[in-house]
């Protein structure tokens, strides 16, 4: 990981955050509730991480906390021969009354996650319902199969607590106001809720220029893999905080800069009608009734070549056996077998 940290001015800073809350005050001039939005930071990378759905916390002095946030927090089950999730709900929620921790709204065990949550709509409602997902690090590890696709597609990835610490409350709480940011691994582009319009402009600046340093030393590459950053919110315009200079990445990771792409495999659109396989050469090689050729790339076609039935041969001893003939002989003497069956029950009846 690279140790460098981005230079970010800080007056460009202050006046995308002004210019963002003047936008925000012109909208909401006629609104009745002052209810407060979310601030985002969009970041663009130039090279794309080579890390899959990874949770960065990046450490703001300012905590983001919502008041009336929904959170759900999954916990693991207390006996696991047990149907019943109910006495371990109630276990937890003490725990939690206990240390003092009011935020959590609901407690989910993880069989109940098995068994109330297993269709599809199921899962999307309970993603839809919450704000923010907690998970205790024991059941962390099956969770990306038990949720399914739209939480991690939509980057409702559980942020991670100990509930056996005893600092639970300054852990959940840590967890609740802090901003994180979700690395897919699959795009240049990842968005953080970094602050609150509720908050004043000196707390979002100390905010993103935390998350900033926070980002370049967690990310591969570090400040040389930047190369925009964006302030906004989800109905606002982008607001610039920092333009790289144009120029190809210099990557400190060298997985990253020394890798290439390696080619597209070619598809074949003829058929070979015949078994084939690739040799210690990278050859392909034919198989055809026991005589074996080479593929010749553009010099032979191989497309109207006689399709013959390929029939295993079992050895035995010395002799070949074919296996089709063996088959053939067995339903032969199950079909006798049967008929003198038959013919003796028929004696039995003629005889009583």
């Amino acid at each position: 990981m690279a140790s460098k940290l981005l230079d970010v001015e800080v007056d460009q800073v202050k006046s995308s955050i002004n210019a963002l809350f003047s936008f925000l005050k012109k909208k909401r001039k006629n609104e009745l509730f002052d209810v407060p939005v979310k601030i985002l930071m969009s970041f663009t990378f130039k090279s794309i991480p080579k890390i899959k759905n990874k949770v960065i916390n990046l450490n703001v002095p300012h905590g983001l906390g919502f008041e009336n946030q929904y959170i759900c927090l999954f916990v693991p089950d207390l006996n696991k021969r047990v149907r019943d999730s109910d006495p371990t709900v109630f276990h937890y929620k003490e725990l939690l009354a206990e240390k003092k921790i009011t935020c959590v709204s609901e407690v989910i065990t993880l069989k109940t996650l098995h068994l109330e949550y297993r269709p599809v709509e199921a899962k999307r409602k309970l993603c839809n319902k919450f704000d923010l997902f907690l998970a205790d690090r024991s059941i962390f590890g099956p969770l990306p199969r038990i949720l399914g696709r739209d939480f991690f597609r939509r980057k409702r990835i559980p942020i991670k607590v100990d509930l056996k610490s005893d600092k639970l409350k300054e852990e959940i709480n840590s967890a609740v106001n802090d901003s994180f940011l979700v690395i897919t691994g699959r795009g240049s582009c990842c968005m953080a809720h970094i602050a609150n319009s509720s908050m004043k402009q000196t707390e979002v600046s100390d905010n993103i220029i935390a998350a900033v340093n926070s980002l370049c030393q967690s990310i591969p590459g570090g400040a040389e893999n930047i190369r925009n950053i964006y302030l906004k919110t989800e109905d606002s315009p982008s607001l610039p905080v920092y333009l790289a200079a144009s120029g190809n990445a210099d990557i400190e990771d060298h997985e990253q800069a020394l890798a290439q792409a390696e080619p597209e495999p070619e598809e074949i659109t003829w058929k070979l009608r015949s078994d084939a396989y690739v040799d210690d050469n990278k050859e392909i090689i034919l198989c055809n009734n026991d005589k074996k050729r080479k593929l010749l790339w553009g010099n032979e076609d191989f497309s109207n070549t006689p399709f013959k039935k390929h029939i295993k041969k079992k050895k035995k001893g010395n002799a070949t056996v074919n296996t089709s003939k063996r088959k053939t002989l067995k339903k032969k003497k199950a079909r006798e077998i049967w008929k003198e069956i038959k013919k003796n029950k028929q004696n039995k009846k003629n005889v009583t």
